[in-house]
């Protein structure tokens, strides 16, 4: 039977790298019966290989306002391109960790429409869900929001985000998988452990192929081993300074980014810190263990915790800074912020005057022509 593949995430757990891997490696996958297709369909800050993101994706005009129209178009035309895919291989992949948000955020019924449509055109549906231990995910999607900067929560302290973050994530996760397999049927749902622990041979890549039921050969090429890196230490709380900036510019932002990257990859030691102590995260932990063993048993089949419950003694990083380190960063920022508008509007007077200096040239080119071949140039002159 045909099926359709969804890998809906969760956030953070890797889904960037896995999705530029299935782009890469389409013909090979291909060739192993699944198609991994890319659509022309553009969404701001969505990066073309999340090729699910048609099926939750929002359009909109110039205004801001939302065209509900085009996007139930391109839905059409996106299932419709499934149809057609079905034609030629068995299995279709699609990816985007949207469809594990928009099922908490009161947006479901894109399964209900899923599952129709497999019934009426006789495909049939797996999800494929990473769930990573909550203490961890909340940490590397705060560490997100700060790093990408000019986004909601991108200014928001570690402190107030996690007295507030259970009404900002769904970290039941027990209660999402239930939204979803009401939908599809429990036996439709594939559950992974997101970490190295859990992976079939330490690899993201091989765990994933180990659920579609495909062998990992060495024919399959991993050209970046880890995307998306996030921030660490100090380097946190620095862009998360910097993104409260009033005159913050798109391209202010991303050059701030950069330069905070750096920063943070100087000082690997901090890598092995964490936002929560131990007894902070085992705190955290407790009130989610009930519904995560119920998750080992009904998905996995074991009677055991889902997550391994050892903690790292690693030191928990250190965010407060003083009144006189905050201004010295505002500071460092509005001076990046003015060199790099100057060093744009430098940049432009040079290249106009690259062009005018290339027009001078060519005028004096043909001024040297004339010069060389005077009674040449008074007969076409004559002539004219």
């Amino acid at each position: 039977m045909k099926t359709l593949f969804l890998h809906i995430g969760t956030p953070k757990t890797a889904t960037t790298s896995l999705q530029h891997f299935f782009k890469d490696n389409h013909e090979i996958l291909g060739k192993n019966n699944f198609c991994y297709p890319i659509f022309p369909y553009k969404y701001k800050n969505t990066n073309i290989a999340r090729n699910g993101h048609f099926l939750i994706g929002k359009k909109y005009d110039n205004e801001g306002t939302r065209i509900i129209p085009e996007e139930e178009r391109i839905l059409r035309e996106g299932i419709a391109t499934i149809q057609a895919l079905f034609q030629e291989y068995d299995n279709v992949l699609l990816s985007d960790e949207g469809l594990w948000t928009v099922t908490y955020s009161g947006q479901d019924d894109i399964w209900d429409m899923l599952q129709n449509e497999a019934e009426e055109t006789g495909f049939s549906i797996k999800v494929i869900v990473y769930l990573r231990r909550q203490d961890e995910f909340v940490s590397s999607w705060w560490n997100q929001k700060v790093k990408m900067g000019k986004r909601r929560y991108s200014t928001t302290s570690w402190n107030e985000f996690i007295q507030n973050v259970n009404d900002i994530l769904e970290l039941n996760y027990y209660r999402n998988l239930e939204r979803i397999s009401n939908r599809i049927g429990k036996e439709n749902v594939i559950v992974r452990r997101f970490g190295k622990r859990y992976f079939k041979n330490k690899s993201i890549y091989e765990d994933f192929f180990d659920a579609l039921g495909l062998e990992f050969t060495e024919e399959y090429r991993i050209k970046e081993e880890e995307r998306n890196k996030g921030l660490n230490g100090s380097a946190i709380e620095i862009k998360r300074i910097l993104n409260g900036m009033p005159n913050l510019e798109s391209k202010d932002n991303v050059l701030l980014r950069k330069m905070v990257m750096d920063v943070a990859s100087a000082r690997p030691e901090n890598k092995n810190g964490s936002l929560f102590s131990e007894e902070e995260a085992i705190a955290f932990l407790e009130q989610y263990l009930d519904d995560n063993r119920k998750i080992m048993r009904e998905y996995l089949g074991k009677e055991e915790d889902l997550f391994d419950m050892r903690f790292k003694k690693s030191a928990k990083w250190n965010l407060n800074c003083t009144s006189m380190e905050k201004d010295l960063i505002l500071l460092m920022g509005n001076i990046t912020m003015n060199f790099r508008k100057e060093n744009e509007m430098l940049k432009s007077r040079l290249e106009a005057q690259e062009e005018e200096l290339e027009k001078q040239k060519q005028a004096f080119k043909g001024l040297t022509t004339k010069l060389k071949h005077p009674i040449k140039t008074v007969l076409n002159s004559a002539r004219k």
